[in-house]
């Protein structure tokens, strides 16, 4: 039994059995939120790498320091104007520290004195807790701002910022999904001219979504998942929601239009629309699986967390969506009559479609180059490409991490907001005389601004060094790249150095990550490839479809380059300053593209080839004319999906989290430029180029009887029942 024949006859039973089917997703519903209302987890932001230095710094602090082996948190004194002086205000510092002293977990807090501003005007303090911030209660930062009242009643600006506060912090926004949701609700409204078709299509993403989410915070419990792997999975989630039930909705009414029943409709839409929705989820597992490949637990769970939430929308769009259809019936094929002649799913849209993929496939070298073109100067920015993470510099000014980062940045070096932790380890007779070479060593560099005196304990000897560039700064990766060099030339045999801290976990994340991208690509294009040849049993339309979906990805990244990292029309997302590329963005943008890029692909394809199958002579000009209906065809639903999904992403853009504001305006980019140069330029052109080699080597006649033997099987199924 076939994929289509399976996925029409699970679509039969649950329109038969709807009032259960529509039950039992109810319930699901109703206990998995309960569930994660009371029993949800915590979530954890940390991206650590695993067998990095800076993870190995962090191994051998917690042994021989561990006070400082846990999270940290930066307090920020500030005078209010000009002309004060903050070391008038000793003692309200000094109460402070001593209140966050007794505070639990706190293992040391520095004294702000020892770390005063050249124009005096601000100091700060570093408190080391003694475990991460998963081990903290929420309150912990609660408890930290309350310490600071002394200085408050001195009228200081006291901020808060380092590890414990930013990854604490409240991430994401409700409006994104709003925006997005509304929108939606619109495109959907003017596509079917159909209130109920919309809400059919609302209603199953809010369940699929909904469940998807709560089993997310149920796994938080047990395993690694921070707030941006949910966001992106609800991201992810919606748009693919929305879209797989658009085609399947949009299937059906077509069919009903045609003249078939209600339950016959639904049978067919899901052997039809319902198996591309399936390829082209599957699709979007398979490229997110490849993220695993990058060796990095944060960028893991984002994968399998997205992966998860996919898996129940494509299980809400096979059992529940036609449940829904056969409890409204005919209703779905309803057009409010204000909507009617501006439907964008009438046949005057499609008239116009096929006039411009026919002018696209005439003029193919034209269209072809043309597009080339234009997709290649927009990635051109990706040769500029600066990565590093995201820190507090990115939050809203309304934050206090990010009011501390800027009182740190205006009165400090800028390498202060990312110290280098330098770890020594050897043996207790030749720590002592290595370290201090090592502290003269690191006092001379010229990219150090300041270097602490080193504390001891035995064999490892532990010293903080401020670069004098910023986190992101060339010169300061290169600082850590000598630190880890001095072994050999400025220590004694069996002595080793580590260093940690920010920047130097930029760095190793960067390495781990180049490291790992030609296994990542392998996997990703090799299994789309062989998903694509299984379904069209074509290998040329996979390897074409795989590359286009590249050289798409290639685009949006370099309009992200262009946005964040050089500035151009960043206002207009609240971008104040230019951001550097995180090194695992280019990895999220690529999967998630390439996995998304595969609905339109697998959709429009299937059209292309039910529009081929039904030609007696296997030629070019077969190929052409099925190019341009099944393109034609496709269009006039690919258009409102990909309206649909573009709006979900620009509503995450909008978002104040800088790596969801990143990653929503990279997929936005993404899906208008696949759904328009690529889908309605590019795939015409090339396919027609190809010719009638697209489909090599599949047998016309046997797949047109395979074909045929899908769309009639929910048909002869039915006639069977009525006559028994």
């Amino acid at each position: 039994m076939s994929g289509g024949t399976l996925l029409s006859e699970l679509a039969h039973r649950s329109a038969g059995h709807r009032r259960i089917v529509i039950a039992c997703w109810a319930v699901l519903l109703t206990v998995i939120v309960g569930m994660a209302l009371f029993l949800g987890g915590r979530t954890d932001e940390t991206y650590s790498v695993p067998g990095s230095d800076s993870g190995t710094a962090q191994d051998v602090l917690a042994r021989a320091f561990p006070a400082m082996s846990g999270t940290s948190a930066t307090v920020v004194f500030a005078t209010p104007a000009d002309g004060q002086n903050i070391r008038d205000h000793a003692t309200a510092m000094a109460d402070v520290r001593s209140a966050i002293t007794a505070l639990p977990h706190v293992g040391a807090v520095d004294d702000p004195l020892a770390n005063v501003s050249a124009n005096n005007r601000a100091a700060y303090a570093t408190v080391s807790y003694d475990v991460n911030e998963n081990a903290l209660s929420k309150q912990a930062v609660d408890t930290l701002r309350e310490a600071a009242a002394p200085a408050r009643a001195q009228g200081l600006d006291v901020q808060f910022g380092g590890p414990l506060v930013s990854n604490t912090a409240s991430r994401g926004s409700i409006w994104a999904e709003v925006i997005g949701v509304a929108v939606a609700f619109v495109v959907l409204l003017l596509s079917f001219g159909s209130l109920t078709a919309t809400l059919i299509c609302l209603g199953t993403t809010g369940v699929a979504v909904g469940i998807g989410l709560s089993v997310l915070e149920l796994l938080s419990r047990v395993t690694t998942m921070s707030s941006s792997a949910t966001s992106i999975a609800s991201m992810i989630g919606i748009g693919v929601a929305i879209d797989y039930a658009l085609l399947v909705v949009s299937r059906y009414r077509g069919y009903i239009a045609d003249g078939r029943s209600a339950p016959d409709a639904i049978a067919a839409s899901a052997a039809t629309s319902g198996m591309a929705a399936v390829i082209a989820g599957s699709s979007v597992v398979l490229a997110l699986l490849g993220l695993l490949t990058a060796g990095i637990p944060a960028i893991s769970a984002m994968a399998y967390a997205t992966a998860i939430m996919v898996a129940v929308v494509l299980a809400a769009t096979s059992t529940l969506l036609p449940a829904l259809l056969a409890a409204v019936g005919h209703r779905a094929h309803s057009v409010i009559p204000a909507l009617a002649r501006i439907a964008l799913g009438s046949e005057a849209v499609q008239q116009r479609w096929r006039r411009w993929i026919g002018r696209a496939v005439r003029h193919r070298w034209g269209y072809l180059l043309g597009s080339l073109a234009v997709l290649g100067l927009l990635a051109f920015p990706v040769t500029q490409i600066t990565l590093g993470q995201l820190d507090a510099g990115v939050d809203p000014p309304s934050t206090t991490q990010r009011r501390a980062h800027d009182l740190i940045a205006d009165n400090f070096p800028p390498g202060t907001n990312s110290p280098l932790v330098v770890v020594l380890q050897g043996s207790p007779d030749t720590v002592p005389a290595v370290t201090d070479r090592v502290h003269d060593r690191l006092a001379a560099d010229p990219d150090v601004a300041a270097v602490t005196p080193a504390q001891t304990n035995l064999d490892v000897a532990v010293m903080t060094v401020t670069p004098r560039e910023a986190q992101h700064s060339a010169r300061t990766t290169a600082l850590v790249d000598r630190i880890r060099a001095l072994p050999g030339t400025h220590t004694a045999p069996g002595t080793a150095i580590h260093v940690t801290g920010m920047a130097a976990a930029d760095a190793d994340l960067a390495a781990k990550i180049e490291s790992r991208i030609p296994l990542f690509l392998a996997v990703v294009l090799g299994l789309s490839i062989i998903a694509l040849t299984i379904a069209f049993r074509a290998p040329l339309v996979a390897v074409n479809a795989a590359v286009l979906n590249v050289v798409s990805v290639v685009a949006a990244l370099g309009v992200v380059v262009a946005v964040f990292q050089f500035g151009w029309g960043s206002t207009i997302l609240g971008v104040d300053t230019h951001w550097p590329i995180p090194a695992y963005m280019p990895l999220l943008i690529f999967a998630f593209i390439f996995g998304l890029s595969m609905d339109y692909e697998v959709f429009i394809l299937s059209r292309v080839r039910e529009e081929y199958m039904l030609h007696d002579v296997r030629d070019r000009a077969a190929n052409e004319q099925a190019t341009i209906n099944g393109i034609a065809a496709s269009a006039q639903v690919i258009a409102p999906a990909a309206l649909v999904m573009i709006a979900v992403f620009i509503g995450f853009a909008l978002d104040p989290d800088g790596n969801i504001k990143m990653l929503g305006v990279g997929l936005a980019t993404a899906i208008a430029l696949d759904a328009s140069i690529i889908r309605l330029a590019l795939i015409p052109a090339v396919m027609a180029v190809i010719g009638h080699h697209n489909w090599w080597p599949g047998d016309r006649r046997a797949s047109n009887r395979r074909s045929a033997k899908v769309l009639r099987t929910s048909s002869t199924a039915q006639r069977e029942r009525e006559d028994g």
